[in-house]
């Protein structure tokens, strides 16, 4: 009896001596901690509305079909909003049958350090595919198979499948048909291309 309330004296003594040293630590801890959360939500919250806000713009200016005001929203807009209104911006030059005002845009997004390489890439796809009854064969298929083999790209199937119509035009069925038997076998191609 006499031990125990010895022994738990002195754990009562060591437990007031840890948190007479340690106590403003933890309690420093817990408030950094309370504070670092609170600094991530309003920074997570301010870039949702910025991006909201981006998004309903590009939107507006989508629906107008105008490329003058497409333009001008892209030179200001943020990196992935320019890059997907330069990606929009090509689609309506193509619609407008300006292949070349829409290849010269992808260009453009390709050498766009600042664009994230998943558009950079697309951009790429799209103008070597705008580019395969009139580009150059040989630079094609280099630009192509530097695409083709980046397996974790989302756009492999579709750099493949540009890859197997170059070789197509160039007379080289077989081995176009085997990457588009490659691009049917797999099960994470979108179904358009199978």
């Amino acid at each position: 009896d006499l031990l125990d309330e010895v022994n738990e004296d002195l754990r009562s003594q060591q437990l007031r001596e840890f948190w007479k040293e340690n106590g403003p630590w933890i309690i420093g801890g817990i408030i950094l901690a309370i504070v670092a959360t609170a600094g991530i939500s309003l920074w997570k919250g301010w870039q949702h509305r910025v991006n909201t806000r981006e998004t309903t713009v590009l939107m507006q200016v989508l629906e107008q079909e105008d490329i003058q005001k497409l333009d001008d929203y892209t030179k200001n807009a943020k990196a992935s909003h320019r890059s997907f209104g330069r990606l929009m911006e090509a689609g309506l030059y193509i619609q407008r049958n300006d292949k070349t005002k829409a290849i010269e845009i992808y260009n453009a997004l390709i050498n766009d350090s600042r664009a994230e390489k998943i558009w950079r890439d697309l951009a790429h796809i799209q103008s070597l595919s705008l580019q395969l009854d009139s580009g150059d064969p040989e630079k094609m298929m280099k630009e192509i198979d530097v695409l083709a083999k980046n397996k974790k790209s989302p756009w492999v199937n579709s750099a493949l499948e540009i890859k197997a119509l170059l070789l197509a035009h160039q007379g080289k069925y077989a081995p176009a048909i085997e990457i588009f038997e490659e691009i049917a076998a797999n099960a994470g191609a979108p179904e358009s291309l199978k």
